[in-house]
């Protein structure tokens, strides 16, 4: 019986330390390789901020790591790491955070995910990245609300809309100026199946829009401190749904640009500037009232019961408008809103 168990004992200290070393022999046939991920810090024109300091977290198959760099004299940063990680973050240092946040907005953070190789690492090394601060200017109180949503009467036919009312114009509401025609449609045949259009149109000579497209990192200020007078248009025609022809989610955007399309969801729409109520000067050029909003248009379905029809409802995230004619200035403070008679749980969060 004795002998029975100092065998069993053996065999099983053999089997533990088989399995102790199978990880690592696994790993060790994992296919090695190394990544490179670089990029620079620079202010909006474009001049290195050096001894910045910067985190790069990453995990693999061995643990967390995170490695904490400083720039150089350009601006540049560089770093190498496993080609087993399958995501790595960019994110500015604590130190640097204090030394930034007075004077200047910052970005974020930075995300980026591989993928997984036909060798079975993960890759591949992205393309150097330039961080952007921008200098902050004086905050001034503009109009400004939150997320918001229009209902609109009907499908398929255009409505009104005043921005400074914040309502459709009559009659199917209380506003007065049509800045901007919005015009919904839908067609539905199952849930594998179905379509929204939506045409948006900036009304009045010089009025107009123009998207800010966002860095591929999470920024304080996606928006220009510095707002164009020129460069504004008019249309812009959104679809998006589901279609077995195009095999599944999709969207398509058409504007002065010429035509987008992509696949599965619109993940990252771009922030707009616009320009409405122009004038026309004796120079030809034109002035306005000027403001942004942190995303563009969206569209969506609302109704009120089960029981209901679904009406068409206008989704608009955050708009921001100086009151001063010609003033480009968008940089404003959040504890006072121009516009008196809003509530302030619908004021903006956004800056």
């Amino acid at each position: 019986m004795n002998t029975v168990c100092h065998r069993f004992h053996i065999a099983s200290v053999a089997i533990a330390a088989l399995l102790f070393l199978l990880p690592a022999f696994c790993f060790a046939q994992k296919p090695e390789g190394k990544f490179t991920f670089s990029g620079r810090w620079i202010n909006e024109d474009g001049a290195p901020v050096p001894d910045l300091g910067v985190n790069i977290s990453y995990s693999n198959s061995e643990a967390h790591h995170v490695e904490s760099l400083v720039t150089d004299a350009d601006g540049k940063f560089s770093f190498t790491g496993n080609s087993n990680s399958k995501a790595i973050m960019v994110v500015i240092g604590r130190e640097a955070k204090k030394k930034l946040s007075k004077e200047w907005y910052r970005p974020n953070s930075y995300n980026y995910l591989f993928k997984k190789l036909e060798n079975g690492t993960w890759g591949p090394t992205p393309d150097p990245v330039d961080f952007v601060i921008k200098k902050k200017g004086d905050p001034i109180v503009l109009w400004h609300h939150g997320e918001h949503k229009i209902v609109l009467p009907e499908f398929g036919k255009p409505y009104g809309y005043d921005i400074l009312k914040r309502e459709l114009v009559a009659p199917h509401g209380a506003g007065e100026v049509t800045d901007v025609t919005f015009t919904v449609n839908r067609q539905r045949n199952n849930h594998r199946d179905w379509r929204n259009q939506m045409t948006v149109v900036w009304e009045g000579e010089g009025n107009g829009f123009q998207s800010i497209e966002r860095p591929p990192y999470n920024h304080e200020y996606p928006y220009p401190t510095k707002v164009p007078t020129e460069g504004y248009h008019q249309e812009r025609f959104w679809e998006n749904g589901v279609s077995p022809e195009k095999g599944g989610a999709y969207w398509i955007r058409k504007d002065h640009s010429g035509t987008l399309e992509g696949k599965k969801a619109f993940t990252n729409p771009p922030a707009v500037l616009f320009r409405i109520r122009s004038k026309k000067g004796t120079d030809g050029t034109f002035t306005g009232l000027y403001g942004k909003m942190h995303k563009e248009f969206g569209v969506s379905l609302t109704r009120e019961s089960v029981n209901d029809e679904h009406q068409p409802a206008i989704l608009i995230d955050s708009l921001a408008l100086n009151p001063e004619e010609g003033n480009t200035t968008l940089e404003f403070t959040r504890r006072k809103n121009a516009w008196p008679d809003l509530k302030r749980k619908h004021w903006s969060r956004r800056p």
